[in-house]
């Protein structure tokens, strides 16, 4: 009972305590500036590879689109040859070639139009210089 009169006597009761200031030693104080610069590093670090990830995303979704566009034009320019070669005859392509020969023959350019002498009876169509004293071009066969 008379060491517990003694410590009774020795004991400080605290309610609450103020910290103003705490130094500490070089080696420790470095230690938690390095340990904060590497997590700095690190997040650094991890925000380049998550922007690069999005960029390779972005790019594969592109791809897929452009060649989705592609394969889609490829469809329509198959369907277009497979309705035109249902529909497509002889007659017709002398018909469009008369046509053609027509229109070539109302516009203004120097031009020879042969009806018939080529190849299927189709019209042959070249330029020859007037002003140079040469013979035209022979037909290559």
């Amino acid at each position: 009972m008379n060491a517990l009169n003694e410590l009774g006597q020795k004991y400080v009761n605290m309610h609450s305590i103020v910290i103003r200031k705490v130094v500490l030693p070089e080696p420790i104080k470095q230690a938690i500036e390095e340990k904060l610069v590497e997590e700095q590093r690190y997040q650094t670090y991890d925000f380049k590879l998550k922007k690069e990830e999005k960029e390779a995303e972005r790019r594969v979704i592109e791809a897929t689109g452009i060649a989705n566009k592609r394969r889609i034009e490829a469809a329509g320019i198959r369907d277009y040859q497979q309705i035109i070669s249902e529909t497509l005859d002889e007659k017709m392509l002398k018909w469009h070639g008369i046509d053609a020969s027509l229109k070539l023959s109302e516009s203004e350019n120097a031009k020879v139009i042969v009806i018939g002498a080529g190849k299927n009876g189709l019209p042959i169509i070249g330029n020859i210089p007037f002003e140079s004293n040469e013979p035209p071009p022979l037909p290559n066969k």
